[in-house]
């Protein structure tokens, strides 16, 4: 085995907090990004469509749901990770700024549940998150793969 591979129990020991091993300069940063990405799937804003439609987007700015003038929900299909946005944002209205992210302001993370629930989009969110940690998976079982040859 190389000697800048770690071995299995490495990769597996969970008691440990990840940032404490990346250079401290960094590792506040690591951390706030790591609390923002838990709302990455949730509805960020909307725009409303030429025909009184609203089309929800999520933080990474992809369309996550469709509004319709009667009240019916539509469920959009998930983007492909990588890809840009399908949409462009004409006059967005955001349901949050920076200031009050949900990672920092437990108000605004009770108001985007709130917006979850009404619009019947946990089970999205839950298979939009588990598509994510599986695309993951796969890069680092690729990183792994390559970086770690005997």
């Amino acid at each position: 085995m190389n000697a800048h591979c770690r071995s299995i129990e490495d990769w597996t020991v969970t008691d440990i907090d990840p940032f404490d091993t990346l250079d401290p300069r960094i590792a506040d940063k690591a951390r706030r990004l790591h609390r923002v990405h838990k709302w990455v799937f949730f509805p960020k804003g909307w725009i409303t469509e030429p025909g009184g439609s609203l089309l929800i987007f999520d933080g990474r700015l992809y369309p996550l749901c469709r509004k319709r003038p009667d009240g019916t929900v539509v469920i959009l299909p998930m983007v492909e990770f990588g890809h840009p946005p399908l949409f462009t944002l004409r006059r967005p209205r955001f349901l949050y700024s920076g200031i009050d992210h949900p990672c920092e302001d437990e108000g605004t993370q009770q108001r985007l549940i709130g917006v979850v629930q009404r619009l019947g989009l946990e089970e999205e969110v839950y298979r939009r998150y588990d598509a994510l940690h599986r695309e993951l998976a796969a890069r680092r079982r690729n990183f792994r793969r390559l970086t770690c040859r005997r």
